[in-house]
């Protein structure tokens, strides 16, 4: 019995590692704090650093080229459909063409955590604030608080939606 427990664990564990081989580093280039990324095509993907600046891959995520530099500080990138693209944090930018330009759209008013977008018109941001309590003195805790906001009409117009906390 124990030998076949210890075939069985050699040929299971054999079998796994090459599932872990599929997956390789892709250096981006520029030392950037990537913080997300989406893909609009099997070929075609975005990822945008923390500090507005946007990537994209036309070759399935070979090679990465800079499309362009957003002002304000960056949570989310998201598809919208086969040519527009979102980018959200405390400023929320579109692209409709596929991310040669980029157009500011109206905020929430706060930092947007992510974002999804179902077309280029309907979509969801998240908003993650922290409160700070001190409760039966100190130390204090931090305390999130998640807010939903909705979209129908491309990010001209938020409505809050519900809250999460």
């Amino acid at each position: 019995m124990k030998t076949f427990l210890l075939l069985f664990l050699s040929l299971f564990l054999q079998g796994i590692s090459p599932a872990f081989a599929q997956w390789q580093v892709v250096h981006s280039g520029g030392g950037l704090n990537l913080v997300d990324g989406c893909f609009i095509s099997d070929s075609v993907g975005f990822a945008i650093s923390s500090t507005g600046v946007v990537l994209k891959s036309s070759d399935t995520g070979t090679t990465w080229v800079q499309k362009a530099s957003l002002t304000g500080t960056f949570h989310a990138i998201c598809k919208a459909g086969t040519d527009t693209v979102y980018a959200a944090g405390n400023y929320v930018y579109r692209s409709a063409d596929q991310g040669e330009t980029w157009t500011e759209v109206r905020g929430i008013g706060d930092t947007i955590s992510d974002l999804v977008f179902f077309d280029s018109k309907n979509g969801y941001a998240i908003v993650r604030d922290l409160y700070y309590c001190i409760w039966g003195g100190p130390p204090g805790y931090y305390l999130d608080d998640y807010h939903v906001f909705k979209t129908t009409d491309g990010g001209v117009n938020w409505q809050a939606g519900f809250q999460i906390g």
